[in-house]
């Protein structure tokens, strides 16, 4: 059951297609990733070759591409 106000997976897919893969250590700093407006309220969690990735999700291609220079993540596909 969803509580109201609650990003669904679905939701946070269509809203943020932007996506990119980091490792759980550098995940630890997430609060000061704010200099991004279109980053997502919450984020999730994938098996990437065999090694879990926090997924970042942002609303806009350019930031999720900075993102991802700045924290050597990679640019993943929604689902």
């Amino acid at each position: 059951m969803r509580r109201k106000g609650e990003f669904s997976r679905m939701q946070l897919e269509r809203d943020y297609p932007f996506q990119v893969a980091i490792h759980p250590d550098l995940a630890r700093d997430i609060s000061q990733l704010r200099f991004y407006p279109s980053i997502a309220p919450r984020r999730k969690t994938m098996v990437l070759r065999g090694e879990h990735r926090v997924v970042v999700c942002f609303g806009k291609e350019d930031e999720a591409r900075a993102f991802m220079r700045h924290s050597q993540g990679e640019l993943v596909r929604c689902g």
